[in-house]
């Protein structure tokens, strides 16, 4: 069985890290119209990005697996990054998370 089933990535690019970080703040705050609610949300840090992980409801379907969602402002850009399958979880999130990042 593989690790992880789905991986979906995106690189939303704006003219300043200061509206990157507005837009990764509101997500953080507002989750549930992207992905249904309740989302459980918590703080995230790679290396000098900050963000969050959110947590959607999970699905109710046979043979589902949470889906871990790390956001993250890194400089003008925001790295969204989505992980599920059985072997998904935070600390994989980050590491994925680790590569892509600028920030130390």
């Amino acid at each position: 069985m593989p690790e992880i089933t789905g991986a979906e990535s995106r690189v939303l690019v704006f003219t300043t890290s200061a509206g990157a970080a507005r837009f990764a703040d509101y997500l953080a705050n507002n989750p549930d119209p992207f992905f249904g609610g309740p989302s459980v949300v918590s703080p995230l840090r790679v290396g000098g990005a900050k963000g969050a992980l959110i947590v959607p409801p999970m699905c109710d379907c046979p043979g589902a697996y949470p889906l871990y969602v790390g956001i993250v402002a890194d400089d003008e850009r925001v790295l969204w990054l989505q992980l599920t399958g059985p072997e998904a979880n935070r600390a994989r999130l980050r590491t994925v998370l680790a590569t892509t990042t600028s920030s130390d």
